[in-house]
């Protein structure tokens, strides 16, 4: 009998341990449920906008109107009346070259068959009327004459000084002589441009290169104005591709009035594409799955729901949605790396607005 008391007993005290296990073991499982923290997102609102398609390339102001400004005549420059930056009126003296001791041997040499000609032509004139020689000899001789009197003229021109002047209004850009250089004939000696002619310039692929018209619109930035958004019309389209790098010349013009200057570097945004009315979310809001697919997490009553969409144009942060979200929802834009299905999830800063509308009230 009292083995059969013990045994109860025993089976009591292991029942009453086995309860007591399971309970922690619950308790345990609620508190790890209860502890464990509801992600924190940040959200924003679908809307309509206008979105376009943009091709990002890199160019330079350049100058259309150059002069590059060389001498006929050899000699050396006696005066450099301009530099690198200076403005230039129509006709101003820029550089002067003066003539060498061989400019004087040719006038002299020049004028010496000048008057020998003259003499020559005098002989045979009064030949002719003696009847000694034919007519025909004096046609000759005053020919042979004024070619003498063009070279004396060439000659006589040749000592004076050689100026390179202005064409027109400008700014000389290049000068590649100094005072003292011999100036050879047909070199370029000084670069001058006019300021009105600076446009940017860029090239555009062979593929964006039917997109591309007259008047359109395009957004710049120049290193020189850093933080400026401007805008500038495309004014010329060159009428062949560059067969080197297949690409097609492009030049526009700033609609704003800035200081320029040659060889300023520029960022062009050009639009492809518009879509007036579309469909926006940020690009924050846009996950790529392992398979591939973009999806987007819609927030209703505190929880989100995974949403597949199919997306159009990209550009400036933002991604127009073809399908999947419409105006109004509220989609996560940050912290939905780790989401799922149907998870609950706090808004950031949610607290901190209600906290200060019932202030407020």
């Amino acid at each position: 009998m009292k083995r059969y008391v013990l045994l109860g007993a025993a089976i009591v005290v292991i029942g009453v341990a086995v309860w007591f296990a399971v309970f922690r073991h619950g308790a345990g499982t609620a508190e790890v449920a209860q502890s464990k923290p509801v992600p924190l997102v940040r959200v924003d609102t679908v809307r309509t906008g206008s979105i376009s398609e943009l091709l990002e390339i890199t160019g330079s102001i350049e100058a259309t109107r150059v002069a590059r400004l060389a001498a006929p005549v050899e000699g050396p420059v006696v005066q450099l009346a301009k530099r690198e930056g200076d403005r230039v009126r129509p006709g101003e003296l820029i550089v002067r070259i003066g003539r060498n001791r061989a400019a004087a041997a040719l006038l002299a040499s020049a004028q010496e068959d000048l008057t020998r000609q003259e003499q020559e032509v005098a002989r045979i004139e009064q030949l002719v009327q003696r009847g000694a020689i034919a007519s025909e000899q004096l046609d000759w001789a005053r020919a042979q004459l004024e070619r003498a009197r063009a070279a004396h003229v060439r000659a006589r021109e040749g000592m004076d000084d050689f100026v390179l002047s202005a064409p027109w209004a400008g700014v000389v850009s290049r000068v590649e002589v100094a005072e003292g250089n011999f100036a050879a004939p047909r070199t370029p000696l000084v670069e001058v441009y006019d300021p009105a002619s600076l446009v940017i310039k860029c090239a555009i692929p062979e593929a964006r290169s039917s997109v591309v018209k007259p008047g359109m619109k395009i957004a710049v930035q120049l290193d020189a104005y850093p933080g400026r958004q401007l805008h500038a019309s495309v004014s010329r389209v060159y009428g062949e591709l560059d067969r080197r790098t297949r690409t097609l010349a492009v030049e526009a013009r700033l609609d704003e009035h800035l200081p320029l200057l040659p060889g300023m570097f520029a960022r062009l945004n050009v639009p492809l594409k518009t879509v007036p009315a579309a469909i926006v979310v940020p690009s924050d809001a846009i996950v790529i799955t392992a398979t591939g697919q973009r999806v987007v997490f819609v927030m209703k009553d505190g929880k989100v729901a995974r949403k597949m969409v199919k997306t159009g144009i990209e550009a400036r942060g933002r991604v127009q949605i073809t399908q999947g979200v419409a105006p109004g929802d509220v989609v996560v834009v940050a912290g939905n790396e780790s989401l799922k299905d149907g998870a609950k999830v706090r808004v950031q800063g949610a607290g901190k607005a209600k906290k200060a509308g019932s202030s407020g009230s």
